[in-house]
């Protein structure tokens, strides 16, 4: 689904999504028939807890796998970032659709946002990276939550590792090449390790947090090359050696004329 953004104390949009089922080629959407009831939940990124966990309603023909969320009051009275996910229960048991794209991010009003200096937000960036998310609206909430600019420098960071570990680090293409991100799971940690033990230490510039550089190599870089067949040379007949033919007067072979030179008798 991507990102829905609402803003806090808004009730539209709704949330809506087609469940797909991923297992059929192409995909197709999931048949909600024998479905008994939907569950829409969602999170706040950096809590365990629950912030929604209502029921969902299907919309239209149960074939086309539509489900709808409608917001209540006080739903999006939390400004942050939500994982979101569906729970469609089958007589057999439940199932929970959703990944890590399925984001809700509730947005304050302007006039609600924190009161946060470009500076403050500028060093929080230069640790994160500043090619990469979050905006400067989510730096300044998280400013405004986590109480500091080393603390929520410090929280962007953990919430980007948990993005990682939650993936493979290393990923394999068809060709053979092999996407490696240990160096920056391992340069994340050490950032995290230095601001936890000292959240508003001075924050400098191209600190290894904003890395987004991986390794890229080939999966057999380190196998033996494949044994190659070289086709035996045998000699050929040896050719036959035949001795030069020399011409004389008027192209005559040698010794082969009438024994006559110069039209005088031998």
């Amino acid at each position: 689904m991507g990102l829905l953004a609402v803003h806090s104390g808004d009730l539209l949009p709704v949330v809506e999504q087609v469940l797909v089922d991923s297992s059929a080629v192409p995909a197709q959407p999931v048949d909600l028939t024998a479905a008994t009831s939907v569950t829409f939940r969602m999170r706040l990124f950096d809590s365990t807890t629950a912030a929604i966990d209502s029921a969902a309603v299907i919309v239209g023909e149960r074939i086309d796998g539509r489900v709808r969320y409608l917001w209540q009051a006080g739903d999006t009275a939390v400004v942050g970032r939500f994982w979101a996910e569906w729970e469609v229960q089958w007589p057999s048991g439940p199932q929970v659709f959703g990944d890590a794209s399925f984001v809700i991010a509730i947005e304050p009003d302007v006039l609600a946002m924190p009161a946060v200096t470009v500076a403050d937000i500028d060093e929080v960036r230069e640790v994160v990276g500043r090619g990469t998310p979050p905006t400067d609206r989510d730096i300044a909430l998280r400013i405004e939550r986590h109480g500091g600019v080393g603390a929520a420098a410090r929280a962007l960071l953990e919430s980007r590792l948990a993005d990682m570990l939650a993936k493979p680090l290393k990923r394999s293409d068809s060709e053979g090449y092999v996407e490696d991100w240990t160096g920056n799971v391992k340069a994340l940690e050490s950032r995290i390790g230095s601001l936890r033990s000292d959240p508003e230490s001075p924050l400098t510039t191209g600190d290894a947090g904003g890395m987004t550089v991986t390794h890229l190599y080939r999966a057999d870089r380190y196998s033996a090359p494949a044994a190659r067949s070289v086709p035996t040379w045998r000699p050929g007949p040896s050719p036959v050696r035949r001795p030069p033919v020399e011409a004389v007067d008027g192209g005559n072979p040698a010794g082969s004329g009438s024994g006559e030179l110069d039209g005088g008798n031998v």
